[in-house]
């Protein structure tokens, strides 16, 4: 290619640059009050061609925990990762936390971007997942010429039931709280 003079050229190539990612993933990303959950960060090195992930190990993250009131999370600060490119965080929730949102981030040296990632946990009242009331009455009347037999029950049952199991087909829950309560009369 041939210029003349004071004239420009400009050339222009595609640059494949690496990426970094940061996933934050509770155990149980729903907990009642005192229960406790492991949050799992995973932290690699994203290949520009085809996207292959490279866990980046002994890098250190920096958290910042938003909505604990009275419920604690371990470390709270920092995470380390292990060979595995892994930082593990324990998170118990308190009985006024509602929302416990857990941002990870890392900042490389003599970068102005940083990667980071998060998750949110959801604190529900211990009512369980499902409401269940079954009120009901059996009655029962027997007569010959001696005597008559009159029974009454009535029952009633009210309480919540929590979810342990589910599959595409079936549900399985649990009692959780549970009153009882009946009248018998004969």
């Amino acid at each position: 290619m041939a210029c003349g003079l004071g004239a420009q050229a400009e050339i222009r190539h595609a640059v494949a640059i690496d990426g970094l990612e940061i996933r934050v993933q509770p155990e149980t990303p729903r907990l009642h009050p005192g229960d406790r959950t492991k949050v799992v960060i995973e932290f690699a090195k994203v290949s520009a061609e085809g996207g292959k992930k490279h866990p980046l190990a002994d890098r250190e993250l920096t958290l910042r925990i938003e909505g604990l009131k009275d419920g604690v999370c371990t470390p709270k600060e920092r995470v380390k990762t292990d060979a595995a490119g892994r930082g593990i965080l324990t998170c118990r929730a308190g009985r006024t936390d509602t929302t416990i949102r857990i941002p990870a981030t890392y900042q490389p040296p003599i970068f102005p971007d940083k990667a980071e990632g998060s998750a949110v946990i959801t604190v529900q009242e211990e009512a369980g997942d499902l409401f269940v009331e079954i009120t009901g009455g059996i009655h029962y009347v027997k007569e010959n010429e001696a005597y008559r037999v009159q029974l009454t029950t009535d029952f009633r049952y009210v309480g919540t039931m929590k979810q342990m199991r589910r599959t595409r087909h079936r549900e399985r829950y649990e009692s959780n709280r549970l009153e009882v309560s009946w009248t018998h009369t004969a």
